[in-house]
């Protein structure tokens, strides 16, 4: 009898096109790795699923940078930095202090500060840094197969609204966050799981009054102590003033399970967007700021903090972080976070914050066991643990310019990318305002 479980499916697909560098996702990560390799002056095309680009940032409404500081030093720069000052030139920029949630100058940043963004002006400023780097953008676009020649990587498969599409390249960069494009690669990797970081839902709220933020979160310890708030172990009380007057970005829940299951994501969705309504309720009926407050949106996608995690050539590791371990082939920074948002614990998140800032080595890029690819963001190779340290967007747009340098000089000189020469690497991402120490 026929095994109904699989099917064999064998096509012939025609060529979009051919450049130097693919980079698959168009989140902070691909931004960065986009904006740096064109940059290079060498061909690039992004191909990303939505119709924008900005990843978490803009399909899971977070429009806040976080991670430009830690303990007083500035850690991240580049791609970052051009974004925030081009905005902040058009006055679309808010500086937030995170604890008090009140506006500040620029220069009174550190760790726990915010840099607020309308979502829907990122998205303009996006297309416009990696198109005028000289990039192109595929939107509506999702990798479904490498193309390999034994274990390198020559280009990937795409599907389009117009069907299946075949793009060569001399240089795949994943920037997609859970490491999709890896993963179909065959690099070795652990997957997700409800041990791993709890996934969010944002919900986006209006009508909101002034509120005391500490106030409105000890009245929410209070309630969850009452039996009253839904969720007595949820820890996460997330509020966000944006760029519109009397919106708010809300973060208050959180479900554990696999996101690389199809299944699992789906039950996370639906239990997350449960949640949030149950939230509004909450808040509406109980918090005085939220009396007249009203659903304006949801993120597109649940977001995730973490998935899989890869086996590159360098592993991230604790240690590494608590003795802000140097690196002679530094290429960016990450910072002394680390911890866990246990979705079910009645911890979290609990974050350990470290003095420390250690370097990240240009060989936790370089996956094992497959030539051809870059990884970027927060599918780098790091022990799980250490996950925080380098998830934020401005270090994973920092991680993504290494990538994109990287794999620009690769392509140029056709050497291995474990090969690219790191003085040169290292060279170019300073003139691009990069900070390695």
């Amino acid at each position: 009898m026929q095994d109904c479980r699989t099917i064999e499916l064998r096509k012939t697909v025609p060529v979009l096109q051919d450049v130097d560098v693919l980079v698959a996702g168009g989140g902070p990560a691909g931004i960065g790795a986009a904006v740096s390799a064109a940059r290079q002056s060498v061909s690039v095309l992004v191909i990303e699923r939505y119709g924008f680009l900005g990843g978490v940032f803009t399909s899971c409404d977070v429009p806040s940078f976080m991670g430009f500081y830690h303990r007083g030093r500035k850690v991240a720069g580049g791609v970052a930095d051009e974004l925030v000052n081009d905005l902040a030139r058009q006055s679309l920029v808010k500086f937030v202090d995170g604890p008090t949630r009140n506006e500040i100058a620029r220069e009174q940043l550190d760790e726990r500060s915010l840099v607020i963004i309308d979502g829907e002006r990122a998205k303009k400023a996006f297309e416009g840094l990696v198109t005028q780097a000289g990039a192109e953008i595929l939107f509506h676009a999702w990798a479904s197969s490498p193309v390999m020649l034994e274990r390198r990587v020559t280009g990937l498969c795409v599907e389009t609204r117009g069907g299946a599409k075949a793009v060569r390249a001399k240089v795949v960069i994943d920037a997609t966050g859970d490491g999709h494009v890896a993963a179909l690669c065959g690099v070795p990797h652990t997957g997700d799981s409800r041990q791993n970081q709890a996934k969010s839902l944002v919900f986006r709220f209006g009508g909101v009054g002034p509120m005391d933020i500490k106030a409105v979160h000890a009245q929410i310890r209070q309630d969850q102590q009452a039996g009253v708030f839904p969720f007595p172990k949820h820890r996460l009380t997330h509020f966000i003033p944006l760029f519109v007057p009397g919106q708010v970005m809300v973060n208050m829940t959180q479900a554990g399970g696999d996101s690389t299951d199809c299944r699992e994501l789906s039950r996370m969705e639906m239990d997350l967007r449960e949640q949030g309504w149950q939230v509004f309720e909450y808040l509406t009926d109980r918090i005085e700021a939220f009396k007249d407050a009203y659903v304006v949106s949801s993120g597109v996608q649940a977001g995730i903090r973490q998935s899989r995690n890869f086996r590159a050539m360098h592993t991230l590791c604790e240690n590494d972080l608590r003795q802000a371990a140097p690196s002679e082939d530094a290429i960016a920074l990450a910072v002394g976070l680390m911890g866990s948002h246990d979705p079910a614990g009645a911890h979290y998140p609990h974050l350990e914050r470290l003095d420390s800032v250690c370097q990240v080595p240009f060989h936790c890029l370089v996956p094992e066991n497959v030539e051809g690819l870059l990884l970027s963001g927060r599918c780098i190779g790091v022990e799980p643990r250490i996950q925080d340290a380098i998830r934020l967007m401005p270090i994973c747009m920092a991680t993504g310019s290494a990538a994109g340098t990287a794999a620009a000089l690769a392509a140029q000189s056709g050497c291995r990318l474990a090969d690219v020469p790191v003085t040169e690497l290292q060279a170019a991402l300073r003139q691009g305002g990069a900070i390695l120490a």
